[in-house]
C-alpha cells in the first residue's frame, strides 16, 4: 500500500524499488533501490512493507547488518538514520504512543521490536519467531498498551503489555497461544476483542480472541 503525504505519494514494489511520486503527475522525484544499495535481506515472495511516514522522515523495514529499519527524507530520499541486525519480514511498521513517547513498532523475522523514530534507537525488543520469515499481519495496539501480535507458521499469537518506567519501556507478555495464528489478513481490535482470519492451510476462520486473556470467544 503507498503512503501518501501531501502532494507526493511514497511507495515500494515487490522488487524493492521505493520511489517518491509527485501526485499529480506521477513524475519520479527520487528513488532508491534497497536491495542493491542498502543490501536488504531479500524475501522469497518479495518486498512488501508500506512506507511509515513520520515528521519529514519516511520509515521501512530493509533488514540485514545496521539497517533493519532506515528512515529517509521525505524531500529528497536522503538516509536520516539506518540501524540494528534483524532479519526483515513481509510486515510494515507501525506508529504508537507508550505514555507520551511515539514508538515504532515492528515485526520482524524472530523478533518485535520498538524503536525512537527520531534517532533510529532500540527502546525495546521481544522473540516473536515466524517460520520463513512469513510475519506479514501488523500488530495492533490499544490505549491501555496492550499490543497484539501474531503470524502463522509457528508464531501464534500474544499481547504484550508497555509501560514506561524511569524513561525506559518495560516489557511484559501478558499472554501467548499457538491456537491464533493470523497470516496476511487485517488484524482488528473492538473494545476488548481482537478479530482475524486464524490459520494458513485448509480453513482459516474469522477468529474472535479477548485480547487480555487470549481466550477464543468464537
Amino acid at each position: 500500500m503507498p503512503m501518501l503525504v501531501g502532494d507526493r505519494v511514497y511507495t515500494v514494489g515487490v522488487t524493492s524499488k521505493f520511489h517518491c511520486l509527485d501526485k499529480k503527475t506521477g513524475q519520479a522525484l527520487w528513488s532508491h533501490d534497497l536491495y542493491k544499495e542498502f543490501k536488504g535481506r531479500v524475501k522469497v515472495y518479495g518486498y512488501s512493507c508500506q512506507p511509515l511516514a513520520y515528521k519529514n522522515m519516511v520509515i521501512l523495514m530493509v533488514g540485514g547488518a545496521e539497517h533493519a529499519l532506515m528512515a529517509f527524507n521525505q524531500k529528497n530520499g536522503s538516509v536520516v538514520w539506518q540501524k540494528h541486525y534483524f532479519f526483515n519480514c513481509n510486515s510494515s511498521p507501525i506508529l504508537i504512543n507508550v505514555d507520551g513517547q511515539d514508538q515504532v513498532v515492528a515485526l520482524m523475522f524472530q523478533d518485535i521490536i520498538g524503536v525512537d523514530p527520531i534517532s533510529g534507537e532500540l527502546l525495546w525488543s521481544h522473540p516473536h519467531y515466524t517460520g520463513y520469515g512469513l510475519a506479514i499481519s501488523m500488530p495492533v495496539r490499544g490505549e491501555d498498551n496492550l499490543l497484539f501480535l501474531s503470524s502463522s507458521y509457528g508464531g501464534g499469537g500474544r499481547v504484550l503489555h508497555l509501560s514506561q518506567t524511569g524513561g525506559k519501556t518495560k516489557v511484559e507478555q501478558v499472554w501467548y497461544g499457538s491456537r491464533i495464528r493470523i497470516h496476511f489478513g487485517s488484524i482488528l481490535r473492538i473494545g476488548d476483542y481482537i478479530y482475524g482470519s486464524s490459520g494458513h492451510d485448509g480453513p482459516t476462520p474469522l477468529t474472535a480472541v479477548e485480547v487480555k486473556t487470549g481466550k477464543v470467544a468464537w
